[in-house]
């Protein structure tokens, strides 16, 4: 995670650490959301919003469309973005 972290701060923008945290213990650890909420201070609306607003920026930064895939929804793609530049 650290490696991802430090991608956004070299491109001037910054992870929320805590956001960074939930996905941690909840994608990675298999840790409940109600239980990571809990140990970081935070009820478990705001922690999810957290961890959707991160996931939502590293799926943005690395050009990644759809859903994260542990949501059970569409599967995450990831965009070549060089095909993206020829197409326009």
């Amino acid at each position: 995670m650290q490696g991802m972290a430090d991608d956004f701060t070299a491109a001037g923008r910054r992870l929320d650490p805590q956001g960074l945290e939930l996905i941690a213990r909840t994608l990675l650890d298999r840790q409940q959301l109600t239980e990571a909420a809990a140990d970081l201070g935070l009820s478990v609306d705001a922690a999810y919003k957290r961890r959707r607003r991160t996931e939502e920026a590293i799926a943005a930064f690395y050009c990644i469309a759809g859903r994260r895939p542990a949501s059970g929804r569409a599967k995450a793609v990831r965009r070549d973005p060089a095909a993206t530049a020829e197409g326009a």
